[in-house]
């Protein structure tokens, strides 16, 4: 089968998770060889999936010495957006087959990695309510989901450490970075860089139900940094403490904890971008 022509069959199915891979040689694998055991030979790993499938990669394969080549497959596709913006299968095959591999970096929460961001509070409770849950594709089941719960939250109190520092107070919601856009196109932290050993922190305080309405438009065009009830900074590790159990999402895939501790990972993928 073309291979353009079996990727963008697998791309336009949505929520999938597909694991492909390139090689010069036969494989000889059996058909059902999960990819922790590729053999030698394997030149490019594709994955075809959205923003849950790369994090699924990040949790349980990235010790694969071997170059990733991510496809949209999934409802957002934030990740893919951030990465290869507009290019084509057609495109990305290429950059597969003639590009060296570029460092991609991952955060680290308490045991898990996360490839594009961690939403802590507001973002928490809507990952949670879109579990299990079948979704659109694009942006509509998030802001469904975001419209139900908006005028019902309340915010907890975080404490928030830092080298140096420490935040505290009630917060909409906390977000750790490594990539601009979430919800499949809220431009979270339009600032943040994929490769910059850097993640991206954005804050935004405990508000009104009527100011938190007002406000989403705002972040999803990006256009909140300057706000007063935002805050932004750019970190390498921070320590997140709740009056409560912490409900939080990695990659859009809903968890809770206790107590976070979040930290860069640089360069923890190396990706064909």
């Amino acid at each position: 089968m073309n291979l353009v022509y079996f990727l963008s069959e697998l791309s336009g199915k949505k929520n999938s998770k597909k694991f492909v891979t390139l090689s010069h040689e036969p494989p000889h694998l059996p058909s059902r060889q999960p990819p922790g055991r590729l053999r030698p030979g394997h030149g490019s790993f594709f994955l075809v999936g959205g923003d849950g499938t790369l994090n699924y990669y990040a949790n349980h394969y990235r010790h694969i010495p071997l170059p990733v080549t991510f496809f949209p497959g999934g409802t957002g596709n934030d990740v893919h957006w951030m990465i290869y913006g507009k290019k084509t299968i057609k495109e990305q095959i290429e950059l597969a087959l003639t590009q060296p591999a570029r460092p991609f970096d991952l955060g680290r929460c308490n045991e898990l990695y996360f490839a594009n961001q961690v939403g802590i509070g507001f973002e928490g409770k809507v990952a949670k309510a879109l579990t299990n849950k079948k979704k659109k594709p694009g942006q509509t089941s998030f802001k469904l989901t975001v419209l139900r719960k908006i005028f019902s939250y309340r915010s907890s109190f975080y404490t928030i450490t830092l080298p140096g520092k420490t935040i505290t107070g009630r917060k909409l919601l906390v977000d750790i970075c490594n990539g601009q856009r979430a919800g499949g196109g809220f431009h979270v932290a339009p600032q943040a860089i994929p490769d910059d050993g850097l993640l991206d922190m954005v804050i935004a305080e405990a508000m009104s139900p009527l100011k938190r309405f007002k406000l989403l438009p705002v972040i999803e065009k990006g256009a909140h940094l300057g706000l007063k009830e935002i805050r932004h900074e750019t970190v390498t590790e921070v320590t997140v403490e709740s009056d409560k159990l912490i409900e939080f999402h990695l990659d859009g895939e809903y968890h809770a904890a206790e107590k976070l501790q979040i930290n860069i990972v640089a360069g923890g993928l190396r990706i064909k971008f």
